[in-house]
Parts: C-alpha cells; sequence; structure tokens
C-alpha cells in the first residue's frame, strides 16, 4: 500500500488538536491552570518572598531578644512565640488572594479564562482550590522555617502539648483561608484597592465600634470580629491562662471560616450572575 493510500486514514492536524475528547475542561484541568497562571506572576512571588523574609527577621529578633532575657534557661518553647502575629502577617495572605484574581480583571485576561472553562462554578471553585494550594505551601514554608529559627536562637525545644500544635496547624489554617477569602472578595469587588481597603476595614477597623456605650457591643458583638475571631482562635494553652479573651479558641474556629463562606458565597454569585 503506497503513501497516498495511508493518507486517507490520518487525521487531520486540526482535527487532532481540537479533539473534545482530549481536550475537555474538568476540575483538576482548571485548578492545574489557575495554578500556572498564579505561579508565573511576579507580584505573587514578591509577596511571598517579602512575608517569608520579614517573618523570618522579625522571629530571629523576638527569639534573640528572648535569649538575652533568659540565657539558658528556657528548656520549652510555647507556640505563642509564632502565632502571636498572626494579625500582621495575615496582610500577605489578604494580598496574595486579591492579586490572584484582580490581576486577571485589570490586565484583562479574565474573559480568557471564563471561555476556557465555560462552567463558572468549577472556575470559580479551581480558582479557589489554586490559591488556596498556592498559599498553604508559603505559609507552611514560613511557619516551618520560623520555629526552627527561632528554635536556635533561643536553644530550646518545641512543646507540642498544652494546645501548641493546635494553635500552629490553626495558624496555618487561617493563614491559608484569608488569602481565599481574599479572593472571593476580588471576584465581587474587581477591584485590588477596594479588596485590600474592605478587608482592612473590617479586620482593623471594626473593632472601634466598641466605643459604642453598649453592654452587647462590648461584651458580646466585639468578641465575634474578624480580627478578634483571628487572635482568639490561634492562642495556646498558656495564653488561655492570662484571660485575656473572652471567647473560646473553638468558638473562633467557627467563627473565622463563616466569614469565609461569607465572602465566598458573595464571590460566587458575583461571578456567576455577571459579566466578565
Amino acid at each position: 500500500m503506497s503513501a497516498n493510500d495511508y493518507s486517507a486514514y490520518a487525521v487531520p492536524v486540526r482535527a487532532r488538536v481540537l479533539d473534545p475528547r482530549r481536550y475537555h475542561a474538568s476540575f483538576g484541568r482548571s485548578v492545574r491552570s489557575q495554578l500556572r497562571k498564579l505561579t508565573v506572576l511576579r507580584s505573587f512571588w514578591a509577596v511571598v518572598i517579602s512575608m517569608i523574609v520579614i517573618y523570618l527577621l522579625i522571629t530571629g529578633t523576638a527569639a534573640s531578644a528572648q535569649r538575652s532575657i533568659t540565657g539558658d534557661s528556657m528548656r520549652v518553647l510555647d507556640a505563642a512565640a509564632l502565632t502571636t502575629g498572626v494579625s500582621f502577617v495575615i496582610i500577605f495572605s489578604i494580598v496574595q488572594g486579591t492579586l490572584a484574581v484582580t490581576n486577571e480583571y485589570s490586565s484583562n485576561t479574565m474573559r480568557t479564562t471564563a471561555l476556557s472553562d465555560p462552567n463558572r462554578y468549577r472556575s470559580y471553585f479551581a480558582k479557589l482550590t489554586a490559591v488556596g494550594i498556592a498559599a498553604g505551601l508559603a505559609n507552611f514554608v514560613m511557619i516551618l522555617l520560623s520555629a526552627i529559627i527561632y528554635m536556635s536562637i533561643v536553644g530550646a525545644s518545641w512543646d507540642f502539648d498544652n494546645g501548641n500544635g493546635r494553635a500552629l496547624i490553626v495558624f496555618w489554617l487561617v493563614l491559608t483561608t484569608g488569602a481565599i477569602m481574599s479572593t472571593s472578595l476580588g471576584y465581587a469587588l474587581r477591584s485590588t484597592a477596594g479588596t485590600i481597603t474592605v478587608i482592612f476595614l473590617g479586620l482593623f477597623v471594626a473593632p472601634v465600634i466598641q466605643i459604642i456605650s453598649s453592654a452587647w457591643v462590648q461584651n458580646t458583638m466585639i468578641n465575634y470580629l474578624p480580627l478578634i475571631a483571628l487572635q482568639a482562635s490561634v492562642r495556646t494553652t498558656l495564653v488561655d491562662t492570662l484571660g485575656v479573651f473572652h471567647l473560646s479558641w473553638s468558638t473562633a474556629l467557627v467563627t473565622w471560616p463563616g466569614y469565609v463562606v461569607v465572602l465566598g458565597a458573595l464571590g460566587l454569585f458575583r461571578y456567576t450572575r455577571s459579566d466578565v
């Protein structure tokens, strides 16, 4: 049989490229695509590297100060040495999550994203999953390196009992969900400045409502604000003895994801109901 005879059975190149059996949208492929888009952004790596370097410097400085005070008498470390800075380091998670979506709107690539996967629900949750994976890995590296540096400088070991292990896990969890939450709000507002401003107002300005002369506001409502719930969720047994928080860590751990779910629903509604 000649080459011309075989050519009759050949599949056209264009048909192979566009074959829907080979190239169809799926959740896994959407997540992989979102991860690739996220990790090629210079802004993403700038925020991640800045977060790790700055927090390591803070951790090293705090450890040196503790070593100068306690000398070699410190044998066991409390996780509060790392988790106390949660209200600061979450700023980097917020910026990571916000840029992951608002960069697409500002560069006008969101339309391409929507066309590549016509299922808006799948595309939305693929983005949140990709942000969760990327932010989760960055947060894990930061916490691990911070723990090693603190332990090395102070010359003591970590105590994972007395709520310390739980506090470190929750510390990682709230930072990661903070990135996911800001991504959701980014879908709703579609503006980098607007998203970061709204989250900052909710986190750092909302507690001023305690000036309201109402017993319910000052004794009850204030404890469920995002910043208070964030700080209360990562506290250890040692911090509990100080009586700083009136909200239990378990209640705070439920309260914080509640904000994440509400903003997630808001972002999903806007993304699925509006033109990109």
